[in-house]
């Protein structure tokens, strides 16, 4: 397995060392267990709340990725 302080770099480019990259896996672990938290809280307050939510991204993106796919199609056609 190659070296990870090939690819992985600090904002002024240099390596990060083992001990760096650990800190921000550990920092983005925290950061995700709190956001995950604020849904369970909001969810408690607003039941069904977040389920409908992802229910109608989903249906976004499908919408989205729908006509996307449509307006290319147009483009070749009246090309």
């Amino acid at each position: 397995m190659q070296d990870l302080s090939i690819w992985l770099r600090s904002p002024n480019n240099s390596a990060l060392t083992k001990e760096q990259f650990n800190s921000y896996l550990d920092e983005k672990a925290s950061e995700k267990q709190r956001w995950l938290a604020k849904i369970e809280d909001f969810d408690k307050k607003y039941p069904g709340a977040v389920e409908e939510w992802f229910k109608l991204f989903n249906e976004s993106k499908k919408q989205l990725t729908f006509n996307s796919r449509e307006t290319q199609r147009r483009l070749l056609v009246n090309a």
